[in-house]
């Protein structure tokens, strides 16, 4: 649900409209939006040196931290299917190479800094 929920922010829903979409409580809906928008530059961080590190190309992004992070992410993932093979979901990847709302970042091998800028 998170993964359809963040999209649908970066282009500009609000809480109460993605909440109704995906059949969710709106406070449940707003506490992953204020989750992800708190994380989202480490999320973007970490993702671009996955995208980077899958040498996928990458662009220049200007919008929101919450817009970056959410096509950060969707390039990473794009990079690791096909560069790497694998199969899961965008979302499922999202979650395992960044741990998303709560869990912890992981780098791509050879990235000596954690994605949340601690060693």
């Amino acid at each position: 649900m998170i993964g359809r929920a963040l999209p649908a922010k970066a282009q500009g829903d609000g809480h109460r409209r993605i909440a109704e979409d995906l059949y969710r409580a709106p406070g449940t809906v707003r506490g992953w939006l204020r989750a992800f928008a708190h994380r989202a530059d480490a999320v973007t961080a970490c993702a671009r040196r996955w995208e980077f590190a899958t040498r996928a190309e990458h662009g220049s992004v200007v919008w929101s931290p919450l817009v970056q992070a959410v096509d950060a992410l969707g390039r990473a993932a794009r990079a690791c299917r096909l560069q790497l093979g694998v199969t899961a979901s965008p979302c499922e990847l999202s979650v395992a190479l960044t741990g998303l709302l709560y869990g912890r970042p992981r780098d791509p091998p050879a990235f000596e800094q954690s994605c949340d800028g601690y060693a």
